[in-house]
């Protein structure tokens, strides 16, 4: 729920234009992300899957998630009350066979992860997780 909020003590009329512009922005920013559209989608995806891992990118217009293989994510530990996920990324190479493609895929995720897949390529991550056999 969003509330706008203008102090009391506040005479002066732009200040409270300017609170209500800000609520705007936060209203249009919400009704743009199209939230039960998505949740539902989540909802879905839990259902058939068990599970749901996204990786949220932030905009300036809409909240945006990126989708991530469910069977290339994990996530054991808490960090700052919020669960920390794991992505293995051997997803990569796994299913991009072709560099030029697997390059090309790296570009349409986050910068995160291809910071944290050439760590992998340099040795400096685990390639896969436990128990997962090395194709």
């Amino acid at each position: 729920m969003v509330t706008p909020y203008i102090n009391e003590d506040t005479t002066k009329e732009k200040d409270q234009d300017d609170a209500l512009a800000d609520f705007y922005k936060i209203l249009l920013y919400l009704d743009n992300s199209e939230l039960k559209k998505l949740f539902g989608e989540i909802a879905l995806k839990v259902i058939k899957n068990g599970c749901y891992y996204g990786y949220l990118i932030p905009t300036s217009k809409r909240i945006t998630v990126q989708e991530l293989p469910v069977n290339y994510c994990r996530s054991r530990f808490i960090v700052n009350n919020r669960p920390a996920l794991e992505f293995n990324m051997r997803y990569f190479d796994a299913m991009f066979k072709d560099a030029t493609q697997r390059m090309k895929m790296l570009n349409l995720f986050p910068p995160e992860f291809k910071k944290g897949y050439i760590l992998y390529k340099d040795g400096k991550l685990p390639p896969q997780f436990p128990g997962d056999s090395a194709g």
